[in-house]
């Protein structure tokens, strides 16, 4: 992407007690951020902090040395229009800043649906079915029809089903048996997402990720919010490069990367657990403009 072209990042508040936007450069140049918002906004940079009023304009530095700078709006901000400039964009790349529940109401009704389940008198149930309605921690939805799920009994099966999902077809065996990650892709199938989740153990930069990557950034840019949870731990540099540039080149693409910590001063046991408990959730769901491509 280039580094002029306008960028749009949204936060949610939905219940938040408080909201932390993190800021970091992605590259090595210094880059200086100055903007306004519609509510109060405080700064965190460098040791210290401050408030900026609304209306107020603001200005900082991310020097890409691995320097932060955090932003906590505030219950009434909903907007903050600013312009990034560095050696890359002297003239000044523009951000919008917005609060999604204002900005796109439709996808924060969805964001804050909350199921209360209807579950049957546990006496008379079978061992398995009380275990079934059993709430416990793995309990994350309700009792739902199973419909007609499709088993795949193939990782290549299972690769391209993601690849359909995204592009509006497979690719075929011998372009997957090439293992070319910068093989030509066709997208005039594919279809017009409003939204893609996708939640994985890992996410690798090999030809399977690679491909995956492409797929989403195609979508990324056409403007489409994506949602990427992986495990930290498990992630390798050029694994991180891959997701941390697509997060910084599209701010509609929220990375998420979970890590288990320890309690300070938990047992060595515990300790030891931060390198094996990881994020087993594997999912890709898609939300298209024609409901009969949503996935």
């Amino acid at each position: 992407a280039r580094p002029s072209a306008p960028r749009i990042f949204d936060f949610s508040g939905l219940q938040a007690r408080s909201v932390e936007i993190v800021l970091r450069q992605a590259g090595k140049q210094p880059a200086d951020i100055e903007g306004i918002c519609d509510g109060t906004l405080a700064i965190r940079a460098g040791g210290g902090s401050r408030t900026i009023a609304m209306g107020t304009a603001f200005r900082f530095r991310l020097s890409g040395e691995d320097d932060t700078v955090s932003l906590f709006p505030s219950d009434g901000l909903n907007r903050c229009t600013a312009r990034i400039r560095s050696s890359l964009a002297p003239a000044g790349a523009p951000l919008t800043i917005r609060r999604e529940e204002a900005a796109d109401p439709a996808l924060a009704a969805f964001d804050s649906r909350y199921e209360r389940c209807t579950t049957p008198n546990p006496t008379g149930l079978d061992a398995l079915s009380r275990a079934f309605y059993a709430s416990r921690w793995l309990s994350q939805t309700c009792a739902l029809p199973i419909g007609k799920p499709r088993l795949l009994r193939k990782s290549r099966d299972g690769f391209n089903a993601k690849v359909e999902a995204l592009m509006g077809a497979p690719l075929s065996d011998s372009a997957i048996d090439k293992g070319d990650p910068e093989l030509p892709l066709d997208f005039s199938k594919a279809p017009r997402l409003k939204l893609i989740y996708l939640s994985s153990l890992e996410f690798k930069a090999d030809f399977s990720g690679r491909i995956i990557e492409r797929l989403i950034r195609h979508h990324a840019a056409l403007g489409t919010k994506v949602r990427i949870l992986v495990t930290d731990v498990l992630e390798r540099d050029k694994d991180d490069a891959m997701l941390h540039r697509l997060a910084a080149e599209f701010p509609n693409v929220e990375l998420q990367e979970y890590r288990w910590r320890a309690d300070r001063g938990a047992p060595i046991d515990e300790q030891i657990s931060q390198l094996h408990k990881v994020h087993h959730v594997k999912m890709l769901a898609t939300l298209a403009d024609d409901p009969r491509r949503s996935r």
